[in-house]
């Protein structure tokens, strides 16, 4: 009979939890649910709302590019305070290559979390991945970035903390997907002009996220890491270190001076 990883007691198969290789009994899979409560239990009878309003937007999006000089994260938009780009240029693509493979893995990935986390929760989690990876890029590279490839590596990040505690995620990071999202990783690091902030950003926020939900009082990790993504979206606007951004504001202070010197006719006022 099989034998539980960690009490050792033997029971029959039907009575036993998780995967043939992590298989617990009954009272060991309770204790664990007592400490480690999920947000919600996981059940595949809730419909991924977000997950498919998420990607028919995306799509529509892509389809519509009069739109996204008005949702990209331009770096003079974002030093004059429009820090809500951070979330829309997250469903802008560059290509029909980057679209679909973006989706497909946002599609693997987010049926289950969403059904695990409900929709509320969920849609919160895109948007602060979301956000917080754009961010990270932005602080980095100063430059606009697009794409759902923070996010998506955001649930890989959570999906890897819960493998422990969720047969869900399990089932979901099979070697060879652990193999090629890491290898991938990797591989953009030898491509120019790809968001390798965002991707390491978005994995590193899913993975605290997913490590904060295993924890009895959850909602002050959770908490804290809203606190850190606001704090490096709020320095987005303010970036004294980068000579473009300081380029940028002599430039504007210049505009300034121009404009209010006393020299300057202004046109008469009817």
């Amino acid at each position: 009979m099989p034998v539980c990883v960690e009490c050792g007691v033997e029971a029959p198969r039907e009575e036993m939890f998780g995967l043939k290789e992590e298989l617990r009994c009954q009272k060991c899979v309770q204790r664990h649910r007592d400490v480690y409560r999920p947000l919600r239990q996981h059940s595949r009878t809730l419909p991924p709302a977000v997950v498919v309003g998420i990607c028919v937007v995306s799509i529509a999006l892509y389809l519509i590019p009069q739109l996204h000089d008005w949702l990209v994260d331009q770096p003079i938009d974002i030093w004059k305070g429009e820090i809500w780009r951070f979330a829309t240029t997250v469903f802008l693509h560059a290509s029909p290559m980057h679209l679909v493979f973006n989706l497909l893995a946002f599609w693997y990935f987010g049926r289950d979390v969403e059904s695990w986390m409900g929709h509320f929760f969920f849609l919160g989690f895109v948007l602060l991945t979301g956000v917080g990876s754009m961010a990270a890029e932005f602080l980095l590279s100063v430059g606009p970035a697009v794409g759902l490839s923070g996010v998506v590596y955001a649930l890989f990040g959570l999906l890897f903390a819960l493998k422990r505690r969720k047969d869900f995620a399990i089932a979901l990071l099979a070697p060879n997907v652990v193999w090629i999202m890491f290898i991938w990783l990797g591989l953009c690091l030898l491509m120019p002009g790809v968001a390798n902030a965002a991707h390491f950003g978005g994995f590193g926020l899913g993975w605290l996220l997913g490590r904060a939900t295993q924890l009895r009082k959850a909602w002050i990790p959770i908490a804290g890491l809203v606190l850190v993504v606001a704090a490096m979206v709020g320095a987005s606007t303010y970036m004294p270190w980068n000579d473009t951004y300081r380029a940028w504001r002599q430039t504007q202070r210049i505009i300034d001076l121009f404009n209010n010197h006393p020299a300057i006719k202004k046109p008469p006022i009817d």
